[in-house]
């Protein structure tokens, strides 16, 4: 695991973000898209 993996997994802040994209799949997907066009 990385750094970021282990931040995700351990740090609360960082879980609670990642089980709310794990259960809401839809809003990661949106929240994702959005992101990237912001990059582009």
């Amino acid at each position: 695991m990385t750094t970021a993996d282990m931040a995700m997994k351990e740090d609360p802040a960082y879980n609670k973000v990642s089980r709310n994209f794990l259960e809401n799949p839809d809003h990661f997907a949106d929240t994702f898209a959005r992101a990237w066009l912001s990059f582009t």
